[in-house]
């Protein structure tokens, strides 16, 4: 089973940040097995089984205002044994469309 890497969002991301950041990791050249990111845009786990790819549209996030914290307590009690990894997440918040940058 291939697992797939969460991103959270607790911001408005628009649609070309999450293609940028899609299109980039696609050519990270040390990840095996080809796309493994799924953005999480919905807080029913169950219905997150597909890789994310661009183009991206905008979406609202459940996770918008959250705070890290938050999100690693979901994902520790709502991930682990679903195919999303429990253990390593990324979070895009407020600084993302501008600075280019991700919490991990």
């Amino acid at each position: 089973m291939t697992v797939l890497y969460p991103i959270f969002c607790t911001a408005d991301i628009p649609g070309k940040v999450l293609d940028e950041l899609l299109n980039q990791a696609n050519e990270w050249e040390y990840v095996d097995g080809g796309d493994m990111l799924c953005f999480v845009t919905t807080k029913d786990i169950s219905k997150l089984k597909k890789v994310s790819q661009p183009p991206m549209a905008s979406f609202e996030s459940p996770f918008l205002g959250m705070d890290v914290e938050s999100i690693n307590d979901f994902v520790k009690t709502q991930c682990h044994g679903t195919g999303l990894c429990s253990r390593l997440f990324a979070v895009l918040d407020n600084k993302t469309p501008e600075e280019k940058t991700c919490l991990l």
